[in-house]
Formats: structure tokens, C-alpha cells, sequence
């Protein structure tokens, strides 16, 4: 199950990419939102990783993508 985990925070990154490239004019426009988004996530990611959630490994998971997939929007509107 660990593999899946991996596999789905390593395809983030090329969904970012493929986002980049249909709707580059919302990300200038959402660049500081993405950024605040990125941190809640990351930051939920944390507190859920204290909590005592049956199911919080794939909560983790995918507050992760969706940290990763924004971060590397913000990278790319640069």
C-alpha cells in the first residue's frame, strides 16, 4: 500500500506541469491563493499526523499532493 502512497505524491509534480500548461492565466492571478492553500495543507498534514485518525495515513497523502501540486505551480508562474 506504501507504493501507492509514493506513486500518487510522485505523479503530482507532472499534474502540476500539465495544469501549468492549460491555465497559465488563472495561476498569476491565483499565485498568492495557491500559496495559502500550500501552507493550510502542510500544515493540516501535521496536525492530522498527531491526531488519532483511523484513516490518516491517506488524509496525509493527499493533503501532500495537493501541497506538492501547488508548489510546483508557484515555481512554474516564475
Amino acid at each position: 500500500m506504501i507504493v501507492v502512497y509514493i506513486i500518487t505524491l510522485l505523479l503530482a509534480m507532472p499534474f502540476a506541469l500539465l495544469l501549468a500548461k492549460f491555465c497559465r492565466d488563472e495561476l498569476k492571478d491565483w499565485k498568492y491563493r495557491f500559496k495559502i492553500i500550500s501552507l493550510v495543507s502542510t500544515l493540516s498534514a501535521i496536525a492530522i499526523h498527531f491526531s488519532n485518525l483511523e484513516y490518516k495515513i491517506p488524509i496525509i497523502v493527499g493533503l501532500l499532493f495537493i501541497m506538492v501540486t501547488l508548489v510546483t505551480l508557484i515555481h512554474k508562474t516564475n
